[in-house]
């Protein structure tokens, strides 16, 4: 059995075969009607595809085990390869875990490009500058128009103008610098 990765680098093992999806509601369903009928004359007729349904899932338990251990390339042998695949299986799915590696960072992923907030930020101080509207103003009327910020929040649009004006600002120090022959960083 084979695994794949998602997207993420984490394993996957792709789509159950519909036999296998029988199995597991067949057996998930005789279980139930077992407690059910507590023994009663019916449930001794399931208990042979009850049997089979474990039997079938068992297996393909210990062969998804099986290639996990593959996937993590953990020796089959020993005790302690349940432990290994327990820890590698926790490196790669519980949040900072792994203590030698860098810490998760939590909320949205930060590194927008320089140049992708610098049209909202041309847009608003045009509507500021000819309108003689206040930066609030010109980012409802943002979302209000037609364009790539039209139904956004007018909140978002004003952080994000700010966080252009600011790396507008920043680069606009380093070009006066780079033109003036200082040797300071701006920033």
């Amino acid at each position: 059995m084979a695994i794949s990765k998602d997207d993420q680098g984490r394993p996957n093992f792709g789509k159950r075969p519909k036999e296998l999806s029988d199995a597991a509601t067949d057996y998930r369903r005789l279980l139930l009607v077992r407690a059910l009928q507590e023994l009663d004359e019916n449930s001794a007729q399931d208990e042979p595809r009850l049997n089979e349904a474990r039997e079938l899932l068992a297996n393909e338990t210990v062969q998804r085990i099986d290639a996990l251990f593959s996937h993590y390339g953990i020796s089959q042998s020993g005790l302690e390869k349940y432990v290994q695949l327990a820890l590698c299986l926790a490196k790669d799915f519980v949040p900072n875990f792994d203590v030698y590696a860098r810490e998760t960072p939590r909320g949205r992923p930060r590194g927008r490009e320089i140049v992708a907030g610098m049209p909202l930020f041309f847009a608003v101080r045009e509507l500021v500058e000819r309108d003689g509207k206040k930066v609030t103003e010109a980012c409802a009327a943002l979302s209000k128009r037609a364009g790539p910020w039209k139904g956004k929040k007018v909140k978002s649009i004003e952080i994000r103008y700010y966080q252009a004006r600011t790396e507008y600002e920043r680069i606009e120090k380093i070009v006066q610098s780079i033109s003036t022959g200082a040797t300071k960083n701006p920033t």
